[in-house]
């Protein structure tokens, strides 16, 4: 599905980003948090917009009730503009998780 190229790339990006902060490199960090940010949101932008373009398709899949085809269409735009946000978040959380995974130790204080 569309939202599994997005996740994949996420996790990706997740797992280089935690590997480079486990390395303590603030280097390649700072480059591959750039180069994710940038690639995250532009790619999960355009599947988002893609969402939306072929919003009342998808719903038809499942229902053929026009309310509920309309109700859909009107509101999906919100879930689908979230998209991206949500893989950015993904990618900086699950990265600073991996990380921490990589340490031999984590500080308690």
């Amino acid at each position: 599905t569309v939202w599994s190229i997005s996740s994949g790339i996420s996790f990706a990006s997740a797992a280089l980003i935690g590997t480079s902060l486990a390395e303590g490199d603030k280097c390649e960090v700072k480059l591959r948090m750039a180069l994710t940010v940038v690639n995250v949101l532009v790619i999960t932008s355009i599947i988002a917009l893609a969402e939306i373009y072929w919003a009342s398709p998808l719903v038809l899949m499942f229902t053929k009730e026009p309310e509920v085809v309309d109700l859909f269409v009107a509101t999906f735009w919100i879930r689908a503009m979230c998209l991206p946000l949500n893989q950015v978040q993904v990618v900086l959380t699950r990265g600073v998780l991996t990380a921490f995974g990589k340490q031999r130790f984590v500080a308690v204080s």
